[in-house]
């Protein structure tokens, strides 16, 4: 196991906004386009199963990550524009939606696995 998550991350990028049949295999094969890719996963639902529009991919070679990144307007898979992002890059505020939760000074937390009969209830 590589010690150093830097290091051993250099290569990865997140893919998201990928076609809700996307499997890993697809996924591979997309970014071999653009290099050797040491690994690439969907993450699925441990649930239902079904992928959940994200993943990841690990190339061998640091430059084909920048270069995947840097064609981010172009990325496409199944006729549908996929989002790449490094990993571990901080969220942004894009179009205003959202938060940046890595920002300090932001009050919002992220609250997942509610059940559907979750309502707001506001405390004073």
């Amino acid at each position: 196991m590589d010690g150093g998550a830097a290091g051993g991350d250099a290569g990865k990028i997140f893919v998201g906004a990928l076609p809700r049949n996307c499997t890993s295999e697809q996924l591979q094969n997309w970014a071999m386009q653009y290099g050797v890719v040491s690994s690439a996963e969907v993450k699925v639902d441990q649930m239902t199963g079904q992928a959940r529009g994200f993943g990841f991919v690990v190339f061998q070679d640091p430059a084909v990550a920048q270069q995947v990144l840097a064609n981010n307007d172009n990325n496409i898979m199944e006729g549908k524009k996929i989002d790449c992002k490094a990993f571990g890059a901080p969220a942004t505020n894009a179009g205003g939606k959202g938060a940046n939760l890595n920002d300090p000074t932001n009050p919002k937390i992220f609250v997942g696995g509610l059940p559907k009969t979750a309502t707001e209830e506001r405390s004073e």
